[in-house]
């Protein structure tokens, strides 16, 4: 009898029973066994019998020595593999590399702070930073920095909007990401009984840098006291909505020279409530 012979059905045995001389061979499956470890009538290995079920490590040995399969020794990087799908494969290594490669993302990349009002000057920058996996090399900024760190600082005198570039690479492809510190300019709001001057607005009213259409204020006008806005010239056309009411403020200085910072002077707009007392009042821009 040959080692194995393939059939449609599966794969002859001929040593199934090496183990058990005294049975040599089984004809056929006992009626009431539904496993698959036991050969057919004919002595073959079904098609659906995998190698985990068998009953000894013995018997997967054979089926296994049966199939022509072998185990592989060594370093994967010294084992030659090559497929006419991809010409860069040389090894097993490079083969089990390609197939679970994780591409590589740079899951955030930030700055603090990351914006500041137009006219002032920021000193520090910290940036941090984090990958999805291991990294081989980095650049901030087109320099090359050590592949562990995740944070940086940089000191300077910053005045003006300043990105800074991230890249990383894991040796088979790079991702980049910038963060940015942005200047953008003040717009103030709060309640007074006149209008205000630019000492009233930086001393007791609230700043944003980023209302704007779309975003609502919340303002305590007590008695006798009018709601204020003022914002950049750029908005000079928005409207407002007070309860769902349309309207109910109107433009006191379409000129404002606003200097909050020495050298910098911003035109903005400054507009006012048309009631006092409106006690806490929520003003929506449009």
């Amino acid at each position: 009898m040959s080692k194995y012979k393939v059939l449609e059905e599966g794969v002859l045995l001929d040593d199934w029973m090496d183990d058990n001389p005294e049975q040599p061979y089984i004809p056929k499956k006992t009626p009431s066994c539904n496993c698959n470890t036991c050969p057919d009538e004919d002595g073959h290995l079904l098609k659906d019998n995998f190698l985990g079920e068998f009953l000894t490590e013995a018997d997967k040995r054979r089926a296994r020595e049966n199939l022509g399969l072998k185990d592989m020794e060594g370093d994967a990087a010294n084992i030659t593999y090559k497929t006419d799908t991809d010409p860069e494969i040389e090894s097993v290594k490079d083969a089990l590399d390609k197939l679970f490669y994780v591409p590589i993302t740079i899951s955030s990349f930030t700055v603090s702070p990351n914006e500041a009002e137009t006219g002032s000057e920021v000193n520090t920058l910290t940036y941090n930073w984090k990958y999805n996996k291991e990294i081989k090399q980095q650049y901030f900024d087109g320099e090359e920095i050590n592949a562990s760190l995740r944070t940086k600082t940089i000191t300077g005198a910053f005045k003006t909007t300043i990105s800074k570039t991230l890249t990383a690479s894991d040796g088979t492809e790079s991702k980049s990401s910038t963060a940015s510190l942005v200047f953008k300019d003040g717009r103030y709001y709060g309640a007074s009984a006149t209008d205000p001057t630019v000492s009233d607005m930086i001393s007791s009213f609230t700043r944003s840098l980023n209302l704007t259409r779309g975003n609502s204020f919340t303002v305590n006008a007590r008695e006798g006291q009018y709601i204020y806005l003022l914002v950049p010239y750029s908005l000079k056309d928005i409207s407002f909505s007070v309860g769902g009411f349309e309207g109910g403020f109107f433009i006191v200085d379409d000129n404002y020279q606003f200097t909050r910072y020495e050298g910098t002077t911003i035109k903005c707009v400054l507009f006012r409530s048309d009631n006092p007392g409106l006690g806490s009042t929520t003003v929506t821009i449009k």
